[in-house]
Parts: structure tokens; sequence; C-alpha cells
């Protein structure tokens, strides 16, 4: 059975307070003479799941340990319940999920001893969900954790992270050592917490398929900054590929909202980022009239929008 907290505690960070779960308010970081994070601006309401992209080093694992006050940022802001993150109390964290890009566990433990350690520190820890996924994800009990398979031990990790029912679940590249069928658990493990208990959830991925199954929203990180942050299906209506065949485009060629542009024999290659869906048609209608272009519109995966906005 789940504990409960005692009846003289404070009580726990609900998901029902208002504002974000979690914010950045232009937090910097500097490594060597460079700013990895310069400005960053974001936040994360109750039962919402945002997906970081961006390429390696773009600083999405710096990111995401200043916003949970394991990295001391140099400049601006991170809040969790409204609570600067060095200040967070045991309350507060006990409400956290946390998956790291690489594990710390004890090797001579064995997935139930960690389980039975962990556990202490969390009064919402169910061990029924706990236990349910260990069976399901064939994590072995038993086995020493130092022996275990890099999926064995990320699914350990998972299960660790949503043993407590967090309010607020952060997952950097939780699904790297993951087969396809275990990915698809972990998406389905994600979608009942936010369903259950409105969990807000930021996952840092470089696997696009799996975030745009699962986000509602998305960030790129370019440059130490936020390039885009809007809603994915938002983003996935307005951000086009035109494939313009024309006799003679100009050197100067361009397209309002221009993210990327391939000149060929033919014609371009263009994608854009319209302010509506609606401009589509407008800006074909124009394209067709201007150089006698012939011009299809094609749909574009989360994929092949991260690869046009990182240019």
């Amino acid at each position: 059975m789940r504990e409960t907290p005692s009846l003289q505690s404070p009580p726990l960070p609900s998901n029902d307070a208002q504002g974000p779960v979690l914010e950045a308010r232009g937090l910097r970081r500097r490594y060597g003479g460079r700013w990895v994070l310069d400005g960053i601006d974001l936040s994360l309401a109750p039962g919402s799941i945002l997906g970081l992209l961006g390429r390696n080093g773009a600083g999405k694992s710096t990111l995401l340990r200043c916003l949970l006050g394991l990295t001391p940022s140099d400049g601006g802001q991170a809040l969790i319940y409204g609570t600067p993150s060095w200040e967070l109390g045991a309350r507060e964290k006990s409400r956290l999920g946390f998956v790291a890009q690489t594990h710390r566990f004890q090797p001579w433990m064995t997935p139930q001893q960690m389980v039975s350690y962990v556990s202490a520190f969390y009064p919402t820890w169910d061990a029924d969900l706990v236990d349910g996924l260990i069976t399901r994800w064939e994590i072995p009990r038993s086995q020493r954790i130092g022996t275990l398979s890099p999926g064995e031990a990320q699914r350990l990790a998972i299960v660790l992270a949503l043993g407590p029912r967090p309010t607020l679940l952060i997952m950097d590249e939780p699904a790297a050592s993951l087969d396809p069928g275990a990915r698809r658990a972990v998406i389905g493990a994600v979608l009942e917490s936010v369903a259950s208990d409105g969990t807000a959830v930021l996952i840092s991925s470089h696997l696009t398929s799996d975030l745009e199954r699962i986000a509602d929203r998305v960030a790129f990180m370019h440059g130490g900054r936020i390039a885009i942050d809007t809603d994915l299906d938002r983003l996935k209506d307005t951000v086009k590929r035109l494939h313009i065949r024309a006799d003679h485009l100009p050197e100067a060629f361009a397209v309002p909202g221009m993210l990327h542009c391939e000149r060929r024999p033919d014609g371009a290659l263009v994608t854009v980022r319209l302010a509506e869906a609606a401009q589509a048609a407008t800006l074909v209608a124009e394209l067709q009239m201007r150089y006698q272009a012939l011009v299809v519109v094609e749909d574009l995966s989360l994929e092949d929008i991260f690869l046009a906005v990182d240019q």
C-alpha cells in the first residue's frame, strides 16, 4: 500500500497549485569561456509533457541539472513549485522524479535492495506500482545491479523515478539503451502517470519519434538558447516543406518565414515556418504567380523540423 505523510506534516507540493511546476528565468551557465546556457526562459505546467531537443553539446543535460539544483547556475533563476531549486526542502524533493543520463547505482546491490533503500525516502512511494513495473519490464530482482544489461539498468532507473508518483518528472535521454518494445512500455508508463497524477514531464531525447508520440510541447535548444518553444501540433501545422519547380529563380530568392533553402537545377526545396497554418495556401498561390512555378507542400515529421531549424 502507498504510505501517506503524517497528519502533523505540512502538505506536499501539489499539481493543483496555480502556476508552473517548473520555471527557468534568464538561466545562465558558463563552462570555460563559453555560455552553455545563455538566458534560458522555460516553464512547465501541471499535466504537460515537454520534449527538449538539441544537438550534442547544446546544453540540454546542463539545463536539466541547473533546473533541479544539481549544478549551480551563473545567473537567472530556476524554480520548482515556485521555490528556487537550491532551496528545495525534503517535502518538495520527495515529489520529484529524475532519470539521469548516467546512473550511479551501487553495483553490489540488487534491484530489490535498491528499491527498498530508495523507497524509504519517499512518503508517497507506490510499492504496488513499482512491483508491477519490475515484473512487467522483466528486471531481475535478485541479480547484482553491476551485472545488469544497460537496458535492464535503464528500466530500473525509470522505475525508481516513477515509484514516488512524482508531480514533476525529468528524464535525460531515458530511452537511449532501450529496444523499441521497452521504449513503448516506458512511454505508456509516463502517459499513465500524467493521466492519473497530472504529472508534469520534461524529457530530453534524440529519439524524435518517441517525443512525437508523447509530447504536447517541444523546445529546441541552439547556441545556449531556446530557439523554439511551442505546441507540437501547432509546430507541425505551421512548418512545411515546399517543393518549388520553376525555370528561373533569382539569385536572391527567398520566401517569408524561410528556415532552410536548397537550390536545385529545376527550382528549390524550401522549409518555411508560417505564422498560421492557413497562410500556406496564400504563399503557394503567390509563388505560383510570381515565378510561374509548380509548388507542392509536404508535411514534416518532428525530426525533419528539428534538422531544418538546427541548420
